[in-house]
């Protein structure tokens, strides 16, 4: 399942936003119902960073690391404290970062790591070349309108030696009926992660542009979690490229648009 240029996915993907505002703005009024310790733990600054990324932290020796999660939603899932003896920056960052800020402020919610605005497939152009350590993405790959190069611009930004920890529900597209922003799906096969939908299956660490060490480490019926590690920089910078290519798909997208009738 190849990348590729931006198109009408990029426009369906942006009319069907507004679900994933509703289903937040709905956990801001109840404050997470039905899984209230779910709000308290995400808006809890004490709750510890995710043990995946101290242990990754501990095992190469690094007590500084600087870490992102991209498509965080409001409340990200990586935690906020770290242990006492590391100093781990958590970065946050989602499509609906305004919008989001703004529902949780009416609801007089404090958020205690606000997200940035960017898009997982231009991530380069919001955050610099390998300047982070970590990367996550918690069950928000497969909501993005292009996983892969999702993927790819993540690479881009994870230093050199530095890992992309992904954990998602198993076949989320397929499960609900490829609705809203659910077109795609993660799962795996004979040990390694795969991407599939309608109309196409493929291994995820083929689409890669660089030489990465990608691995599932953890897996349940219901969950499939797993990482990439960067082996090799890219050799071209391509942020002129995607806003080329962002401003040609939606004049294209336009152009083609049917006209509506009166």
């Amino acid at each position: 399942m190849p990348s590729e240029p931006i198109s009408k996915n990029f426009f369906n993907w942006a009319e069907n936003l507004h679900e994933e505002l509703e289903f937040w703005s709905y956990w801001a009024e109840t404050n997470g119902a039905p899984n209230p310790e779910h709000h308290a733990e995400r808006t809890n600054p004490a709750t510890p960073i995710q043990t995946r990324i101290v242990e990754y932290g501990r095992n190469l020796g690094k007590p500084k690391l600087d870490v992102l999660d991209v498509g965080s939603g409001p409340l990200t899932k990586v935690g906020h404290q770290a242990p006492a003896d590391m100093a781990i920056n958590v970065h946050t960052c989602d499509p609906l970062a305004p919008a989001y800020i703004e529902a949780f402020s009416r609801h007089g919610i404090d958020i205690p790591n606000p997200p940035r605005f960017a898009l997982a497939e231009y991530l380069s152009s919001f955050y610099n070349s390998n300047s982070m350590d970590v990367i996550t993405c918690n069950n928000a790959l497969d909501h993005s309108f292009d996983p892969i190069r999702s993927l790819n611009e993540m690479l881009r930004v994870v230093r050199v030696g530095g890992l992309i920890i992904c954990s998602h529900k198993r076949n989320e597209g397929d499960n609900a009926n490829y609705h809203g922003l659910h077109q795609f799906n993660i799962d795996t096969a004979e040990g390694r992660p795969i991407l599939w939908n309608q109309g196409a299956r493929s291994n995820i660490e083929a689409g890669l542009e660089v030489k990465t060490n990608t691995n599932v480490i953890e897996e349940s019926p219901e969950w499939v979690h797993f990482s990439i590690t960067k082996l090799e920089d890219f050799s071209n910078n391509n942020t002129s490229k995607q806003l080329q290519e962002l401003l040609l798909g939606t004049v294209t997208y336009f152009l083609n648009r049917p006209k509506e009738t009166t």
